[in-house]
């Protein structure tokens, strides 16, 4: 979940958007994705271009189209290796979460940085 600020479409310069906020995240997501496929040594993988692959499948945000939306949300999936423990692999991801909205989002007083909610 990304924090925004939702504000009316003519006051659109008080919210900060959800999106702008995204951005930074979605592009550290695929550069963690393309390292830790990089780092991957197991033949049982080998066909596979993207093995440990970051699906975002699902994204949404706001709850009126004329609106700055107030947040965004994305739901996917995060490949685990066959040597890997997938509480390891949630930790890593949530501290490269947690280290890029406290380097790259601006800042906001009224949003909280990102959150992560993992499900098995």
């Amino acid at each position: 979940i990304v924090p925004g600020k939702a504000a009316h479409g003519a006051l659109r310069a008080e919210g900060v958007s959800p999106f702008d906020k995204y951005v930074p995240l979605y592009n550290a997501i695929r550069d963690f994705e393309a390292q830790r496929n990089d780092a991957l040594d197991d033949q049982l993988f080998a066909e596979y271009e993207i093995p440990l692959a970051i699906c975002i499948g699902k994204v949404w945000s706001g709850s009126w189209p004329s609106t700055e939306a107030e947040s965004l949300t994305c739901e996917g999936r995060i490949g685990i290796g066959c040597d890997e423990e997938p509480e390891d692999v949630r930790q890593a991801f949530g501290a490269l979460i947690h280290e890029t909205a406290q380097r790259d989002l601006p800042p906001c007083e009224a949003c909280h940085t990102a959150q992560i909610c993992a499900y098995s």
